[in-house]
This record gives C-alpha cells, structure tokens and sequence, in this order.
C-alpha cells in the first residue's frame, strides 16, 4: 500500500509532465491552463466518469475541493464545453508519450515491479460491426505490472496500419527496462519479440500454440 505522501508525489509529478503539453487554445476568454484542465479529466476517468458530460458534472460536483488543491474560484471549474473542447483539440500523440515517460520515470524501477504483461485491448466504440473481422478499429497495446495492476507504457495503434506484435516489439525497445519478466499470450511468440526481451537482459514467460507449430510439436 502507498503512503499518501507517495501518491502526492506521483500526483505532483504527472502535473509537471501535464504542464509540458502545448496548448492549442487561443488566449482569449481561456479562464484555466490547460494542465488544470487535463488533472479534472484524468481524476474524473479514474473515479469511473466517461463522456464530456459526465466529466463536466464531476468537475460540478466537486468544484470546493478542486477550488481548494488547484486555486481556482467554485464558479468557475471547468465546464463542460471547455473538457470537450480540450478532448477534442489537445494532440493525443504528446499527451500519451507524456505518460510513457512519466509511467517509467516513477514505476519503471519499483522492487515491486518485476512481472510485466503485454496485451492489446480494441476500444469497443471504434467497432461497428462485431462479426466483421477486417474492419479497421483503434487499439491499445500495454505494459502494464501484474502485481500492482500498474500501466508502465501504451502503445495506439489502428490495426489496418500496425500490428500487436509490432507494437509490443516497439515498446521492449522504448522501454529500456532490466531484469524484468515479461510475459505474453501465443500472439507474442515470435523470434524478434523473444531476442530483443533477451537483448535487453530480461526474461520472458509467453504461451506457446499453433501458430509455431515447430515449436508447439517440440515441447508438446
């Protein structure tokens, strides 16, 4: 269990990183910057808010106690038109290399740490038909800790232009982690995947199926 001074750092420390995001908005008429605008959307998603509207009536609902840690005046929390505004406008690109770097700047190299999974996970919302498997959809690849259920590094990707296997490659690479275990399902079997966890001095348990099926024949 973290301390509540642990959890302040992180907190405080993910500010930092917001605040490196370049705002898009126009001065004029901009009541908040746009790092204060990103922690009520990251607080409400984490307290299970989804949705402009959802999010804006967090923002309501506890406007004394963001007044309280941010300065702002009750009034005057972001609304929301200005959460929408920021979802559809700020560069997704820079705000997801900014967790990344943060993610590992603060859990990379926790004792704790030591299983590290890989998994693409579609966004529902991006499918139109559940039986059409050559749609194009939007995916997440992770690496997240089994044991503290911590996201260390994320990967976006539209599947008719990357794959899950090249993306976990990518991030074995970016992430520059040793002596950890990564793991994975029969998807990650695959030669390169396994000599770069190697190469980068880790170790690995992945499922073994038929899609090597030499493999599959000889430990079988």
């Amino acid at each position: 269990m973290r301390s509540d001074r642990q959890l302040l750092k992180y907190m405080l420390s993910l500010i930092q990183k917001l605040k490196q995001v370049k705002d898009f908005r126009k001065d004029q008429g901009k009541r908040h910057p746009l790092w204060i605008v990103l922690v009520v959307i990251i607080l409400g998603t984490m307290l299970g808010y989804s949705g402009y509207r959802e999010l804006g009536e967090f923002a309501k609902n506890n406007r004394h106690r963001l007044s309280q840690e941010f300065n702002i005046i009750p009034e005057r929390v972001p609304s929301y038109s200005t959460i929408r505004r920021v979802m559809m406008g700020v560069e997704w690109q820079i705000l997801l290399k900014m967790f990344n770097e943060w993610a590992l700047e603060e859990y990379g190299q926790r004792d704790d740490i030591n299983w590290l999974g890989m998994d693409g996970k579609s966004l529902k919302n991006t499918l139109k038909n559940p039986n059409d498997e050559q749609q194009n959809f939007i995916m997440f690849v992770s690496l997240f800790s089994q044991e503290s259920g911590l996201v260390l590094h994320l990967k976006r990707i539209e599947n008719k232009k990357g794959s899950e296997i090249e993306e976990g490659q990518a991030i074995i690479e970016d992430c520059s982690l040793q002596n950890k275990v990564f793991t994975g399902d029969a998807l990650h079997c695959q030669k390169k995947t396994i000599s770069l966890i190697a190469k980068s001095k880790n170790d690995y348990v992945i499922t073994v199926k038929g899609n090597q099926k030499n493999l599959y024949q000889r430990i079988s």
